[in-house]
């Protein structure tokens, strides 16, 4: 496990299709602690699926949505990390899920998924400047809901996103009943591809 100023990446190129390194990003270290745990239990005995599951239990037991439990169970996990279910997570924003996961694949995997790390500040700046409460977005490569996240809406509903990484998908939907944990909805993300989906709307 390393530590990376993303910007030291943009002025270099690097071969990542054998690359088995991971990263945290330098501007997220605050989440450092517990994206260690999930290092080591990741490495000792459990797959990231079972370590993400684990975490999402822990994060969502105060959430009130009726379709949270209903969401769990799709994810079909029949092990779980009881150290990370009971881990006390202080300071969490709703990314932490993206950042774990970002952090226990290699180069080469998100090389192969297609997973490009944005930084948070070009995130919050492009929201910023396009986005508005009351817009209906979609986000066609929504990944774990980086950029959704971060969208000034009072209404879930009016969010959309799509991703081929089904995982990916499972913590979007996660993340955004953690973004509103007292609305009972469904979340409208969805594991397609959005290059080759016919139209839904």
């Amino acid at each position: 496990m390393w530590v990376t100023d993303i910007s030291n990446k943009w002025t270099k190129r690097a071969n990542k299709r054998f690359s088995k390194k991971q990263f945290i990003p330098e501007e997220y270290v605050k989440y450092e602690d517990i994206i260690m745990q999930a290092y080591k239990y990741f490495y000792e005995w459990y797959t990231v699926k079972e370590i993400l599951y684990s975490l999402c239990l822990n994060l969502c037991s105060s959430i009130k949505n009726s379709y949270i439990q209903q969401e769990l169970n799709e994810w079909d996990v029949s092990t779980i990390c009881e150290e990370l279910v009971s881990y006390d997570i202080v300071d969490y924003e709703w990314d932490l899920l993206w950042w774990v996961y970002q952090s226990l694949l290699t180069e080469w995997e998100k090389n192969k998924k297609g997973s490009y790390y944005t930084p948070d500040f070009v995130v919050k700046d492009q929201i910023k400047s396009f986005f508005k409460d009351g817009y209906i977005v979609l986000d066609p490569c929504c990944w774990t809901w980086q950029y959704l996240i971060n969208i000034p809406s009072s209404n879930p509903l009016n969010i959309w996103g799509f991703d081929s990484d089904d995982l990916a998908v499972r913590i979007a939907r996660v993340n955004i009943m953690l973004k509103y944990p007292n609305i009972d909805f469904q979340p409208n993300i969805f594991n397609e591809d959005s290059l080759i989906l016919n139209p839904i709307f």
